[in-house]
Parts: structure tokens; sequence; C-alpha cells
């Protein structure tokens, strides 16, 4: 069975079905790949997005916070097995729908107030009580946040 397989394989009909099926998958199947995009989003509220980093940072800031309160590194597969990783993606889903919720109200903080709140806490000036930026992004990093997710 296996030899009349070989030999019709090697046939002329055979050949060009097989050429076919492979010209197929080259013209089509090869734009698969080249257009495959990762989403990089967890979730969607609206047209509120949360981002696939947003997610993972604020795993990693609850990581650090339970570390910190159990003395030892609390592992993903543990967070995970505890329901952590759906309370963290709870809180961001919450977190876009206040969002929403805010701007169809239109109540926005407008980017001025945001930018007086930041220079005056204390926590991100100098020694002089001068508005430190170093320490700002120094401080937002450690907390896993950029400014912009900070100050969105």
């Amino acid at each position: 069975m296996l030899h009349a397989m070989r030999k019709g394989v090697k046939s002329a009909p055979a050949k060009l079905l097989i050429g076919l099926l492979v010209a197929s998958f080259a013209v089509w199947g090869i734009g698969d790949i080249f257009s495959f995009r990762l989403d990089s989003r967890v979730a969607k509220v609206g047209d509120t997005e949360v981002p696939a980093t947003r997610f993972i940072n604020g795993l990693r800031r609850e990581q650090s916070r339970i570390s910190r309160q159990a003395g030892q590194l609390v592992s993903y597969d543990m967070m995970r097995s505890a329901g952590l990783d759906q309370r963290v993606l709870g809180g961001l889903i919450r977190d876009a729908a206040f969002t929403e919720e805010l701007k169809g109200l239109g109540i926005a903080a407008p980017d001025e107030a945001v930018a007086d709140a930041i220079r005056s806490n204390p926590t991100f000036q100098g020694p002089g009580g001068e508005f430190a930026p170093q320490a700002y992004s120094l401080l937002l990093a450690q907390q896993g946040f950029t400014p912009a997710e900070f100050e969105g």
C-alpha cells in the first residue's frame, strides 16, 4: 500500500495537486502571519481600554505588596490560585468604568490642576521644597506607573 502511495505521489496529477495546495497556502496562508496583531488590551469599557501593561504592572504591585506582608516572595501561580489576578483585573475594569462615567458626565480635571497637584505634593519635592522631576519619575517607576498612567 505504501508503495502504491509513493508511486501515486510521483504522478503528474498528484504533483499538480500538491503544487496548487502549496501555492494556495503561500498566497492566503502567509497573509495571516503578517497581518497578525497581538491585542495589547485585557479589557475595554466603552471607549476606555485597559492595556495589558497596566494589568501586568498591577499584578507586580500586588505581588510586591503581598510579598512584603508575608515576608517572602509570593509567586504569580500562588496569586492566581488565590484569585488575586482577577481582583487586580476587576479593579482596573472598575477604574475604566468610572472613567467612562466621568467622561459621559463631562467631568474632567484640567491638565493644569493635575500638574499643580503633582508639583505641590511633598512626596515629589526635593529638599528645598521645589518639585523634583527625577524623584517624581523614580517614585512612579518604583510603584510600577508611568507618568502618563499616573496623570491620566
